[in-house]
């Protein structure tokens, strides 16, 4: 349907024929009288309705423009199907309710003859590319990312470490198997996160040998052993490992090219490798002591692709190993004794499907920032605590954003229970995730954040918000491409880019930002706007970590502040103009949202205000203002 066509019924006519022969009674004269008076000319007497949208989102609130032309007086409007656009009475304003559409009838309320009507329609209001993180990832240059929909098999490979051969059990390979598979008796099971989190459209089965595989190798003979096969930090001699256990695996289970290749990439979709030692780098003196000269780094958890294969296209006949995890069995008693954990393999899984620490995981040498914490602690990429916040789920696919780009009055439900979150930025917006922009959402500690938000998590005695409240955020994930005369340059669509979206690892290639005065500095893939920036002892961009430590909440030391304070509620408002507090947040200028930095021309500033109008349990009302932020 064409929502943009303007119904042509200006109900404007002379009176009918029938009308004019009825007799007037004696008692009505006056009235008639002063009627006939008001609508002389009444062929020149209609209503002008003006909007600048035919289109509403879902919870949206509209006021049309109604014009009255060669009468003065009050104008009523009246929907045709109310349980899609409800109009308030007292003040003609449109709220959308539902999807559908209905016509919209403005009447002069002494004569209903005189009348305009227009069709609008309301829509879920979720618009933007379904160009996600594994999609984007197709691309040569790209890391590999496990598929975010639909049913995936990952392959899981416990892997017996000489030296932690008594950790390689039948009990603790059967614990493995329910962190990851379920039933889990601590909070999710990787498999039950992330079929919740993706509102059912994720449907993981982790595929287990009964046995684990024996390398021969203590921890710093294994390094030894595979040192010629990595050269990167992130491999650590484990990609030789994994192809060998992936390799045991075939022989011995058989293997599906058609069931662990699904996209036919020749490489095995997701791999996890379990090791049977403890995560070191978390005694890193005690293990450097055992074992003279070991890379305490290398046991610990992450997700890498495989260097093995990093130069290979891939065997469709006989897929080969990619993208994979890698965390000690030790990671599933963070929650403590007797109770078995997924929290690690859940962030690490979130790397598998594409996503990147939104936490700073290098100091950035002579520059400002030292391991500052720019979502605030509170995200499973982040800290791993909780679910995962709207930008993951966009460049997952799972969510689709309600875009603003104008001044506006919505309802925004809790976007734990529907995904929902309004995304704020200009007229340029390329219509995929990978731009720049401001997300609002309203987080309620409920759901997959329950357990995290109402209580600490044990491993790291981090909490959440604990009440409910609207997070407002600053998005630059921009995809950036290499060009031989202008050198790096941001995307602005989705057909050209070519490297990862910028990451909060601040690696110089991928964090240097080009601002309207042409100096660089880092910025950030998602930094929280802290609500409390001026009152709270530490932000989120202090050095060291110090506001990620002063909101942990732990018996030995209390948190001193708490990470409700950084959410917006009722009455309160966030916007960049000239003496916000909010603008230390934005060290790149990256506000500017000059995402076409290369012609001057196209700059634009963000000059909208955001204000919480009010919260309940259903849903919390968010005006959005034009304002001058120049002043």
């Amino acid at each position: 349907m064409n929502t943009k066509k303007l119904l042509a019924c200006f109900l404007v006519s002379m009176f009918s024929l029938s009308a004019c022969n009825e007799p007037v009674e004696e008692n009505k004269e006056n009235e008639s009288e002063e009627k006939v008076t008001q609508l002389e000319n009444i062929e020149n007497v209609k209503i002008i309705i003006q909007t600048d949208r035919y289109e509403l989102a879902i919870g949206e609130y509209h006021k049309l423009s109604l014009i009255p032309v060669n009468f003065v007086g009050a104008i009523s409007v009246t929907s045709s199907n109310s349980e899609v656009i409800e109009v308030n009475p007292k003040n003609n304003e449109l709220h959308a309710l539902k999807e559908g559409t209905a016509i919209l009838t403005a009447s002069y309320v002494n004569d209903s003859r005189v009348s305009s009507a227009i069709e609008l329609e309301v829509i879920s209001g979720k618009k933007g590319s379904d160009y996600n993180y594994h999609e984007f990832n197709q691309q040569i240059s790209h890391t590999h990312s496990l598929n975010p929909k639909g049913k995936q098999h990952v392959i899981v490979l416990p892997i017996s470490i000489k030296d932690y051969e008594c950790n390689a059990t039948a009990e603790n390979l059967n614990r493995l198997k329910k962190a990851f598979n379920g039933p889990n008796d601590y909070w999710e099971s990787v498999a039950s996160f992330y079929k919740k989190s993706s509102f059912n459209q994720l449907d993981l089965d982790f595929v287990f040998p009964d046995e684990w595989y024996e390398c021969p190798y203590n921890p710093v003979e294994f390094q030894s052993h595979y040192k010629a096969e990595y050269v990167l930090a992130d491999d650590r001699g484990s990609s030789k490992l994994v192809e060998e256990a992936l390799n045991w695996f075939k022989e011995k289970y058989g293997f599906s090219a058609e069931k662990y290749d699904k996209d036919k990439d020749g490489y095995v979709d997701g791999i996890w490798a379990i090791y049977s030692a403890p995560a070191m780098a978390e005694e890193k003196e005690k293990y450097e002591e055992l074992y003279p000269g070991i890379d305490v780094e290398g046991w610990w958890a992450f997700c890498c692709d495989s260097r093995v294969n990093i130069g290979n296209t891939g065997l469709l006949s006989n897929p080969v190993s990619k993208m994979y995890g890698w965390a000690s069995y030790d990671f599933m008693n963070n929650a403590g004794e007797g109770l078995t954990d997924a929290h690690t393999y859940i962030h690490e899984t979130g790397h598998m499907i594409g996503a990147k620490d939104y936490y700073c995981t290098l100091s950035i040498q002579g520059m400002e920032y030292n391991f500052p914490t720019p979502l605030g602690g509170v995200d499973m990429m982040d800290n791993n605590i909780g679910d995962h916040n709207a930008m993951t789920k966009y460049c997952y696919g799972w969510t689709k954003p309600i875009v603003i780009n104008k001044e506006t009055t919505i309802d925004l439900k809790p976007y734990e229970e529907t995904g929902d979150f309004l995304l704020i930025t200009n007229e340029h917006h390329n219509n995929t995730a990978w731009d720049e922009y401001f997300m609002v959402e309203y987080i309620t500690p409920s759901g997959l954040n329950a357990n995290d938000y109402l209580k600490p998590y044990p491993n790291n005695g981090l909490q959440g918000y604990s009440k409910p409240g609207i997070r407002i955020t600053h998005v630059d994930n921009r995809g950036v491409y290499a060009d031989s005369n202008k050198g790096l340059c941001f995307s602005t669509d989705d057909t050209n880019i070519f490297n990862d979206p910028i990451s909060n690892t601040p690696v110089t290639s991928y964090t240097m930002f080009a601002d309207n005065t042409n100096s660089k500095s880092p910025f950030f893939q998602i930094t929280l706007m802290q609500k409390n920036i001026e009152t709270a002892k530490y932000n989120v961009l202090s050095e060291s970590r110090n506001y990620l430590k002063s909101i942990r909440n732990r018996e030995e030391s209390p948190r001193t502040q708490i990470a409700d304070d950084a959410l917006f509620y009722e009455g309160e408002s966030f916007s960049l103009e000239l003496n916000s507090p909010y603008r230390e947040l934005m060290p790149s200028k990256s506000h500017q949202l000059d995402k076409y930095f290369d012609s001057k021309s196209k700059l634009d500033v963000f000059d909208y205000k955001i204000n919480v109008v009010s919260i309940n349990e259903q849903s919390a009302k968010i005006e959005i203002k034009k304002i001058d932020i120049s002043r």
